[in-house]
């Protein structure tokens, strides 16, 4: 089953004790990358949610955004001293050389930076809500993965018809390529009458050269090839794995045959009919670029 690279989603959680919001986003990437955005204090979980991610996500780019606060913490403050200390033996000592008044207010020197920290006691609380947060993350996984399925489900129709309209394409250019081919050796076969019978040449020798440049425009094996290919990638979509780099292949091949029945086409048709058929080949690719 195919799975689109790209998806959102998103979920959040408020208890009496903790309120938390995680998203997480997908993007196209050629491997997997995740990237997770936490505050410090969630750090040890960061591991889990890579985690997570690898086991949900095969291919792409993976932003994970998680953001928590607890309610009601118990609040900790926290006083320097041996930084107030040096900084009034420092005022002293140079109130002293310089002939200054030192005296200061503790308000002052409260509002000097490093010298008060407020901490929230939220230790123990982020500790006992670790199995929310992951839980929280997790739904927001569940919203991301039914995104990336219905995209993915939409890919794949698409994915399929481009198939499709490939394959009726070559049944086209085989039915065009069996009538030119015979219009060809029609003709070939007219002009080297003329020239043995101008020239006397060996008639035996001609049909072979006949043979030779008739062969040189047969277009079957690039026919049966894509149509090989196209097989190929209809069951690359039906997989249970990531299959958009299968199919990115598969389709590099569909083209180059592409290109070489179109430099065998001996007719206006046929080269129309190539045009066709590489035009759907290009959308194919650029669809399957958004495949895991």
């Amino acid at each position: 089953m195919i799975m689109s690279m790209t998806g959102f989603g998103a979920a959040v959680r408020e208890t009496a004790a903790l309120r938390a919001k995680a998203a997480v986003r997908s993007l196209n990437s050629r491997y997997l990358e995740i990237n997770v955005n936490a505050p410090r204090e969630l750090g040890e979980i960061e591991a889990d949610i890579r985690r997570l991610a690898q086991e949900r996500v095969r291919r792409g780019r993976v932003d994970v955004m998680l953001r928590a606060e607890v309610v009601d913490a118990p609040v900790r403050l926290g006083v320097s001293r041996p930084l107030i200390a040096e900084l009034v033996r420092e005022m002293r000592e140079l109130g002293s050389q310089h002939g200054l008044a030192t005296e200061a207010r503790m308000s002052e020197i409260f509002q000097m930076p490093g010298v008060v920290e407020i901490r929230l006691e939220a230790e123990k609380t982020w500790s006992s809500a670790r199995d929310e947060l992951i839980d929280v993350v997790l739904e927001a996984f569940e919203g991301l993965m039914e995104m990336r399925r219905k995209e993915g489900e939409r890919l794949m129709r698409d994915i399929l018809g481009r198939l499709e309209g490939i394959e009726l394409s070559i049944d086209v250019l085989r039915a065009l390529a069996d009538s030119s081919g015979s219009s060809r050796r029609e003709q070939l076969a007219a002009r080297a009458a003329a020239l043995r019978d101008d020239l006397g040449l060996d008639e035996s020798r001609l049909l072979q050269e006949i043979a030779r440049l008739v062969d040189r425009c047969d277009v079957n094996e690039e026919i049966v090839r894509i149509k090989c290919h196209v097989a190929h990638a209809r069951e690359a979509c039906a997989a249970n794995e990531s299959s958009g780099r299968r199919i990115d292949f598969l389709a590099q091949e569909m083209m180059r045959e592409a290109n070489t029945a179109g430099s065998k086409s001996l007719s206006a048709e046929m080269v129309r009919t190539v045009i066709d058929i590489k035009s759907d080949i290009e959308r194919l690719r650029e669809q399957v670029q958004n495949v895991e």
